[in-house]
């Protein structure tokens, strides 16, 4: 199956297994330790007739819906509640790059791209490195639908109607189920930014167009609320927040960190030293 289970054989008891076992990729051990087994248990709680908002097999237990990470929302997961796990695990993956192909060709085709070009950006988006490295992570889950929200504000402003707007809201809102959080902030950002790029002569005027795309972006946070609302709680009462905010102010960003926006490895490369 797909998956980087082979980091379990570096830790008992699974050690015993193969203890001489290198993994193909340490860097992927929150997918085998945590992301997997989240997705798992979920599974056999919901056949079980329970939803998972608790998980009693972490420390003395801790909130599972709420961490938002378990994407227990997200559509392509659900085949993990219908199927066995392995091969719910390999479907999944194999459906993410398909729909980060399809969605990346459709935007494309809209702009308008002809079709061997659209192609071409398909498939150089679907296999581009941060899709294959991190496919089994909630990142790849919602940057496989940024371009459905590009897509539907490009196509809001030629074609006008609330059908754009209701795509635009539907997109975000899958972002949020995504359960990347980091997402949401930069789906909105390039969201915006592609709005304001496309707002000098939209027919109806500027001002209508922003403001369709606006309540699409706004409306599809209301409609991923089920979901953000119970992490933000969740992250008021995190411990880790709570020892951070000890030592550093919250969400503080230092300038020297702005290199990391261009290379983000720059201070600490995997496996060696900053440069």
């Amino acid at each position: 199956m797909l998956s980087p289970a082979d980091n379990l054989l570096t830790a008992w008891p699974w050690k015993s297994v193969a203890p001489d076992a290198v993994p193909a990729n340490p860097l992927l051990a929150d997918v085998s330790a945590q992301l997997h087994p989240w997705l798992i248990y979920a599974a056999r709680e919901i056949a079980e007739g329970r939803f998972p908002l608790w998980n009693p097999h972490a420390f003395g237990g801790a909130p599972l819906f709420g961490a938002a990470q378990a994407q227990l929302l997200f559509p392509l997961n659900a085949l993990a509640y219908v199927l066995p796990a392995t091969l719910a695990l390999t479907l999944i993956a194999i459906l993410k790059t398909a729909l980060a192909g399809l969605t990346m060709y459709w935007f494309l085709r809209g702009m308008p791209v002809a079709g061997p070009a659209a192609l071409l950006g398909a498939l150089a988006f679907m296999w581009s490195a941060a899709m294959v490295v991190w496919l089994h992570s909630p990142f790849t889950s919602g940057l496989a639908i940024v371009p459905v929200v590009l897509g539907a504000i490009h196509r809001l402003r030629t074609r006008g109607g609330t059908r754009w707007i209701a795509v635009t809201a539907v997109a975000v809102a899958l972002v949020i189920l995504a359960g990347y959080p980091q997402g949401l902030l930069y789906t909105v950002l390039v969201a915006l930014a592609w709005a304001l790029t496309l707002a000098p002569g939209a027919p109806g005027g500027p001002w209508r167009f922003l403001g369709g795309a606006g309540a699409g972006i706004a409306l599809g946070v209301v409609l991923g609320a089920v979901q953000l609302v119970p992490f933000v709680e969740y992250l008021r009462e995190s411990a880790v927040t709570a020892y951070r905010a000890e030592w550093v102010p919250f969400m503080r960003l230092p300038a020297r960190a702005i290199v990391t926006l261009f290379l983000p490895q720059y201070y600490r490369p995997p496996g060696g030293r900053d440069y």
